[in-house]
């Protein structure tokens, strides 16, 4: 096969490629079967690239002396060893493989085939999407289901989960997307797209509050904050401070405002998930090094907190990936997100882009929400989770020949 035809193939697959970034991007918080459909095609443009482009050693080399892929890699191959001695080890095996294997190979691939201009494209879908969430989660109150999945309102206290499993995953997605959605349009210089930055981030926070969810709330007011230190103009701190100002008022408004809050240590409220996090700890004692086993946390917590009914999470990602992993796990995970952060914090001190400035902080909220819930293991939030990690890294990455390794 000629040189032509073999650019031309590879040209072809990287084009795919990024359509299907493109169909993943929007339809992420409406399909699971979608994520799953483009994951497997974007794979497959993968082998295909690899393949026609001739696999270069030198380049796979470089791809990995980069800090962030390579502890990437470290911590992939370290939660391997937790299916070794798992006493359940094709379940931790299928967890391993698939639901871990899957961000982290989404997260190589986005390297492949995008670019910093790609990624800006795929942010604005991204809000656009968002917004088609916000007017079906308002539907979902006003009707009792939505009107994309036909997902019913959440029992318990009436908050909204649009077409998450639950209103806390919406609060997650929506308190990332808010700060997506002003770092892309904030700096435009058309007033039109700043009366649109203003209406969509309303909605935005609209729908965070009617998710009823203390952990989004918590997570949207220190992502404000971080981001009035870091911008500039004294009327980009303005706004924020309305936002900020509208959001307290009326969260502190609601009349059920004071009881959410006596929830978080009632007997029969949140105080389980204490109870929880102290079954983490246990779990994690049991085997320090490497945890009980990949996967394994809902099958194994009853053995250390009584009277516990049904399957659990953590509610803690960073605790179940330590009773699950052990140091070795947790460890290298915080040496990747480590290696991430400090590089993009570095990028926001050499100059500040509010497109990824937003990027950044809605990835930031993302991980501060991840200390209260089970964002890791939910498949919508996980590769929305995957994807952010993926775009800083694009928009970080030092040249073209330390993306295209294959």
């Amino acid at each position: 096969m000629n040189s032509d035809l073999r650019n031309k193939i590879v040209l072809e697959a990287e084009r795919v490629a990024f359509f299907l970034f493109v169909v993943l991007v929007f339809f992420l918080p409406i399909s699971s079967a979608i994520i799953e459909i483009s994951f497997t095609a974007i794979l497959v443009c993968f082998l295909v690239r690899t393949i026609f482009a001739r696999f270069s050693l030198s380049k796979t080399k470089l791809f990995f002396q980069n800090k962030i892929n390579l502890s990437l890699l470290i911590f992939y191959l370290s939660i391997a060893v937790s299916t070794v001695i798992s006493p359940m080890p094709s379940k931790s095996f299928i967890a391993w493989f698939f639901k871990w294997g899957e961000g982290v190979l989404l997260f190589y691939f986005a390297q492949v085939f995008l670019t910093k201009k790609k990624v800006i494209f795929l942010l604005k879908l991204f809000l656009a999407s968002s917004i088609l969430i916000c007017i079906d989660g308002f539907y979902q109150k006003i009707v009792g289901v939505d009107f994309i999945r036909r997902f019913s309102i959440s029992s318990a206290n009436n908050a909204i989960r649009a077409t998450f499993y639950n209103p806390n995953n919406l609060s997650s997605y929506l308190t990332a997307m808010f700060f997506i959605n002003y770092g892309v349009l904030y700096r435009s210089k058309k007033n039109w797209v700043k009366i649109i930055v203003v209406i969509a981030s309303l909605m935005l926070m609209g729908g965070l509050l009617l998710t009823y969810s203390r952990a989004g709330w918590f997570s949207f007011l220190v992502g404000i904050i971080l981001l009035v230190a870091f911008s500039a103009d004294k009327q980009s701190r303005v706004l924020l401070a309305i936002f900020a100002a509208i959001f307290v008022a009326v969260t502190s408004h609601l009349p059920f405002f004071e009881q959410k809050l006596l929830l978080t240590f009632h007997a029969g409220g949140d105080a389980q998930r204490f109870v929880l996090w102290k079954a983490a700890i246990l779990m994690f004692k049991h085997n320090p090094l490497f945890g009980r086993g990949l996967g394994l946390f809902m099958d194994c917590v009853k053995e250390y907190a009584v009277n516990l009914e049904g399957a659990y999470y953590a509610h803690n990602c960073y605790l179940q990936i330590l009773a699950e992993t052990g140091i070795f796990g947790l460890g290298t995970f915080l040496w990747f997100l480590w290696e991430l952060l400090l590089k993009g914090y570095k990028e926001l001190r050499r100059r500040v882009d509010f497109r990824y400035l937003g990027l950044f902080l809605g990835l930031i909220s993302f991980l501060i929400g991840a200390f209260f819930d089970t964002q890791f293991y939910s498949l919508k939030l996980s590769i929305f989770f995957w994807l952010l990690l993926s775009f800083v890294a694009v928009y970080i990455s030092d040249s073209t020949a330390n993306k295209k390794f294959a």
